[in-house]
Order: C-alpha cells, then sequence, then structure tokens
C-alpha cells in the first residue's frame, strides 16, 4: 500500500508536486523526497508537523541533517501511517527552518503499489518552486567600510591651458629663426615685378 500526497507551498500557489510513501515508510523519508521535488539543498534542519483541517500545527517531528544515515542505518523513525487518522489528513512540513520555508501537506488517496516501483517517488510537479536562498540586501553600516573610488575632476574653463613641453617651444623657436624677411622683395618693389611670362605658361 501507498500513500498519495499533495504538495504546496503555503504563500505559493504556483507550485505543486505530487509525491507517494510506503506505507511502511517514515516522516524522514517524505522529507527526502519532498526537498527533491523542491529543488532545495536537503542540508538544513527541518520539521514536520501533524495539523488540524485549519493548517494549525500540532506534534512536531524534527528532522535533523543526518536523517539519510539513520534511514539507512534501519533506525527506528517516526512513521506516517500511525498519524494518518483523516482520510484528508494534512501535514505541515518546514523544509528549512533557518530560512523559514513551509509547506503543506495533504492525503490524496491510499492506493495499491505498483510492483517494481521503488518508493518514496516524485509522481509529477506542476510549476517551478521558488528559489531556497533569496540574497539580502547589503546592510549600511557595511556599505560605509566599503572601498571609495576617487572620481577624476573634469578641468574648468577657468584653469589656465597647459604650456607646451619645452622641446616642442624650441621647435617652433627654430622654425622662427629660418624665417628670413630678406628672402621675400620689398613691398615697393612689387609693381616692378614682371610675370607676364609665367602667366602665359
Amino acid at each position: 500500500m501507498i500513500y498519495r500526497f499533495k504538495v504546496k507551498f503555503e504563500e505559493d500557489d504556483d507550485f505543486i508536486a505530487v509525491i507517494e510513501t510506503s506505507v511502511k515508510q517514515s516522516f524522514y523519508h517524505m522529507h527526502d523526497i519532498i526537498q527533491e521535488a523542491i529543488g532545495f539543498n536537503k542540508k538544513q534542519e527541518a520539521s514536520m508537523y501533524t495539523s488540524n483541517d485549519n493548517w494549525k500545527p500540532l506534534k512536531e517531528f524534527e528532522i535533523p541533517t543526518n536523517y539519510a544515515e539513520l534511514i539507512a542505518d534501519g533506525s527506528a523513525l517516526p512513521s506516517i501511517s500511525k498519524f494518518i487518522i483523516d482520510p484528508y489528513q494534512k501535514f505541515l512540513y518546514l523544509a528549512d527552518k533557518e530560512n523559514e520555508w513551509i509547506l503543506e501537506i495533504e492525503l490524496m488517496k491510499i492506493d495499491q503499489s505498483v510492483d517494481g516501483q521503488s518508493y518514496p517517488r516524485i509522481v509529477r510537479t506542476e510549476g517551478f518552486p521558488p528559489k531556497q536562498f533569496i540574497a539580502q540586501p547589503i546592510p549600511d553600516d557595511e556599505m560605509e567600510d566599503a572601498p571609495e573610488f576617487e572620481i577624476p575632476s573634469m578641468p574648468s574653463l577657468e584653469d589656465p591651458i597647459p604650456k607646451a613641453p619645452s622641446s616642442e617651444k624650441k621647435k617652433d623657436n627654430e622654425s622662427a629663426e629660418d624665417f628670413n624677411l630678406d628672402d621675400f622683395p620689398d613691398l615697393d618693389e612689387i609693381d616692378e615685378l614682371d610675370l607676364s611670362d609665367e602667366m602665359d605658361e
């Protein structure tokens, strides 16, 4: 015999998982298969709770981080079947105590197991589960300790124009000295120049 459960996040109807467990299995087995269905890392402490019809938590069953070793060792574990007292039995599941992810688990049906099928198992999922870890904003006091980067200032129109390097000034002076006014005719002699031959060409 198997139990078929519907699992969803307490405040998020966009994701639903349907899982099955054997009637002989424990809340540790249920925890493991739900963690797989929602994509959590299975490393956080968790708890399973019995619940009334109004989703009020009653009896708690803590799931330690070494639960897989306890399953493998065959240790005595809290059995699911001892707490199925209603055809639509409800449980609450705190999947990650540190980050307070709460899921609602509701029994859908009790059915015959399938030969050759291993349990627990995921029957199907619908939608996408939320991310387990949400990035937290950096506190203001930590922002104050962050290194500051100096932004270079733009030159002002009132700033003096930087002088050219001495090598450029020297070059300008040399070109000025090579310029000789004696190479040009006097302005008074311009009228006497005969440019007719050059114009004919």
